[in-house]
């Protein structure tokens, strides 16, 4: 059951569709409390709650005697935007980290293409009533270039497909196993190189009985990744062996499907002598089984050279040996300067030969790029609520009501002041809210 609007959001969403046309402009007076009232039929104390909100959010000001001023419209009224549909947070944050990758590269490439994205959440392998609510109201909000859609499991993908159809709104689905949709675009992300490059890896030091693990094969990421570790066995004349792959065998959380895994190994008794795990997560399973069930192929299997996908390097007990990840998470990065290498004549480098292909070297870029654009992000949600010391160096771009500054770590503040005296001076401000390319301010002292 879908909750009904208050009045207070009826009034709100009435004021911001004021907000969001082009009859209002920074500067300009909104109607007055008592015409909004008349026009809605809801009494003046509600109406002043949904304004005293959009103050708050720093889309208005209001003075007595003169009324409420719109000193900013939204981001959505002046900027492409587009919807992120992302499967439903996991219990265990380490299980989505499939999906957080997919959902940092969409947001870093949306900043380098001046982009705004609205994330919403959906349950992927059963839809409610909600999910699509929560779609519609939003689609309907605001002005939307369309959809992408983080949805690699196939169970809703019907549900969604015609609801998106029916709403009229372009998708693209990201890193999805969909192939017929006619009205999709599919855009997925190389996994079977990286798991070729792996297994390789493994094969190089000696091994040849190369188990291997995974949670429920029922994304393209993981059906790609187990691909590239067959085909590496394959080119190396190694014979493929079935009993060494272990995938569990429904959805569930990750470190039982590494449990569960564990025991079919056990069970088979297996004795390999390197171990490819698809999710990195699921080895806290792995360890925990082999501990309670102690035998010489499961002590053997805790101590396996491991090829992985974005090990956690404060875990000591695994003996990981290869993973693809990005450690400038742990180094806490906040901006780069990167590009893809090309040879310089005259150089040393440039006799030496170029061992990698184009491709990997693209899909190696845009993963540095998006994990460093999640993590400037998290930095400037971290300023929200702090005072900060800020350069002011000249009027907003979007907004002729407000003077923009800098921050000490570089952070672009746009704040509501019409004082040009300002420009060239230092001023202390309040962080109200982080966007993707800038920080809104509240000015503590008056202009």
């Amino acid at each position: 059951m879908v909750k009904p609007n208050t009045k207070e959001d009826i009034a709100y969403r009435y004021v911001r569709e004021l907000i969001n046309s082009d009859d209002l402009q920074p500067g300009d007076l909104l109607p007055t409390e008592t015409s909004i009232s008349e026009t809605l039929g809801i009494n003046r104390m509600t109406i002043a709650k949904a304004l005293a909100s959009l103050k708050n959010e720093g889309y208005v000001e209001r003075r007595a005697g003169r009324g409420t001023t719109l000193i900013r419209k939204p981001a959505a009224s002046s900027s492409k935007l587009i919807v992120v549909i992302a499967p439903w947070p996991s219990k265990d944050p380490k299980d989505d980290w499939y999906f957080q990758r997919l959902v940092y590269s969409i947001q870093s490439e949306a900043v380098r293409n001046e982009l705004a994205t609205l994330n919403v959440s959906f349950h992927f392998r059963q839809a409610e009533e909600q999910d699509f609510v929560r779609i519609r109201d939003l689609y309907q909000a605001v002005e939307c270039t369309g959809a992408i859609v983080v949805d690699p499991f196939m169970a809703t993908h019907s549900q969604l497909q015609a609801f998106l159809d029916d709403l009229g709104c372009p998708a693209v689905w990201a890193g999805s196993s969909l192939h017929t949709y006619k009205n999709a675009h599919r855009v997925d992300i190389d996994n079977y190189q990286t798991a070729f490059d792996l297994t390789e890896k493994l094969i190089a030091e000696g091994a040849e009985q190369i188990a291997f693990m995974s949670g429920a094969l029922e994304t393209t990421a993981r059906q790609r990744r187990f691909e590239g570790y067959k085909g590496a066995i394959e080119s190396h004349g190694i014979a493929y062996d079935e009993r060494l792959v272990i995938c569990h065998s429904t959805p569930s959380y990750l470190n039982e499907a590494g449990s569960e895994c564990a025991g079919i190994y056990a069970a088979r008794k297996l004795n390999a002598d390197a171990l490819f795990l698809n999710d990195y997560p699921m080895m806290e399973g792995i360890l925990e089984f082999c501990n309670r069930y102690p035998n010489p192929e499961l002590d053997k299997l805790k101590i396996l050279p491991v090829a992985t996908f974005d090990f956690d390097a404060a875990s000591t007990e695994a003996n990981v040996c290869y993973s693809a990840h990005q450690p400038i998470e742990e180094i806490g990065f906040d901006t780069s300067f990167s590009f893809i290498y090309s040879a310089r004549l005259g150089t040393p480098a440039a006799e030496l030969p170029d061992e990698v292909p184009e491709a990997v070297k693209k899909q190696r870029l845009h993963i540095l790029q998006a994990r460093i654009a999640q993590q400037a992000q998290q930095i400037s949600e971290s300023m929200v609520g702090t005072q900060q010391r800020i350069l002011v160096t000249g009027p907003a771009k979007k907004d002729p009501g407000q003077l923009s500054g800098r921050t000490e770590n570089n952070r672009v503040v746009n704040f509501a002041c019409e004082n040009g005296a300002l420009i060239g001076q230092f001023t202390e401000v309040e962080i109200m809210a982080a966007y993707t390319n800038s920080l809104l301010g509240r000015q503590i002292q008056s202009c």
